[in-house]
């Protein structure tokens, strides 16, 4: 990556477990995409958390050449409550998967074969 990875805790006490467990899911995105030029991470706790339960919110700008990505993860509509990890981890889910079909669809474009993601 070219910039170095920003992770902002709105509403929270910084953690650094959090931080931990969402360098290394950024560190497997650049093994899925090695052309990643920033990652902005920002992971919001809900006002008053600590009595109702709710869910966290997690928000991811990835930037790439020719383009950006955008997830949003907020809480889920069945009002199950997620900690931060399992936002964290839904949220690089949906980017990895974005990431695969922008990777795949570059690929066809320049007519080279489609590569596999595992």
């Amino acid at each position: 990556m070219q910039t170095p990875l920003k992770i902002t805790f709105r509403h929270m006490t910084p953690s650094d477990a959090l931080e931990a467990h969402v360098r290394e899911h950024v560190e497997n995105l650049e093994r899925v995409y090695d052309r990643i030029i920033a990652c902005d991470v920002v992971i919001d706790a809900p006002a008053g958390r600590h009595a109702s339960g709710e869910s966290f919110d997690v928000r991811i700008h990835l930037t790439v050449p020719n383009g950006s990505f955008n997830v949003c993860h907020d809480r889920p509509c069945d009002d199950t409550p997620l900690d931060a990890y399992a936002a964290v981890r839904e949220a690089f889910g949906s980017l990895e998967r974005m990431l695969g079909k922008h990777r795949s669809f570059r690929r066809e474009s320049r007519g080279r074969p489609e590569a596999r993601i595992s």
